[in-house]
């Protein structure tokens, strides 16, 4: 898989989102690792002949839902340089580990066809965002098992 993700820190710098300098630095560092893989991919990565470089908005989705795994693997089938994503960080699990999934939205509404309250990531361990959600609204949704229209995170994405 590509590998390159161009990623928005949705409200990074804002006052009612980050509240705090620890969680400031946290999302800093994110940021920081992944221009650090941007710059060791960059080798491997080019614009085509006419020097110019595609990139997918939230994965290739004329084929599959936004943010899916299924969406990132094709964008390097179809012959894109890039990725755009939004990641959003979830709640500690028992080891006090967070983790980044990639998605739009801060909830998993829209997405995972809940209606009702919101349901925000921050608020879920990565543990049981997937365990309990899956994407199910977007381009091509019945061809894709349940295993692949779940919640991606970041870490597993940068390994592909």
């Amino acid at each position: 898989m590509l590998g390159l993700f161009f990623l928005r820190f949705t409200g990074i710098f804002t006052k009612s989102s980050i509240v705090n300098v620890k969680q400031k630095i946290k999302y800093i560092t994110a940021f920081c690792m992944m221009i650090c893989i941007i710059v060791q991919l960059n080798t491997n990565v080019s614009a085509n002949e006419n020097n110019i470089c595609y990139v997918a908005h939230r994965g290739y989705t004329k084929y599959a839902p936004e943010n899916s795994i299924p969406a990132f693997e094709a964008v390097s089938r179809e012959g894109f340089q890039a990725v755009e994503c939004d990641i959003h960080e979830t709640a500690k699990d028992k080891k006090g580990k967070r983790r980044f999934v990639i998605m739009h939205d801060q909830t998993l509404n829209r997405m995972c066809g809940l209606s009702g309250k919101n349901i925000y990531q921050k608020k879920l361990t990565y543990q049981k965002i997937q365990s309990k959600y899956r994407i199910k609204t977007g381009n091509n949704i019945e061809s894709y098992t349940k295993k692949q229209l779940r919640m991606p995170s970041l870490e597993e994405e940068n390994r592909k």
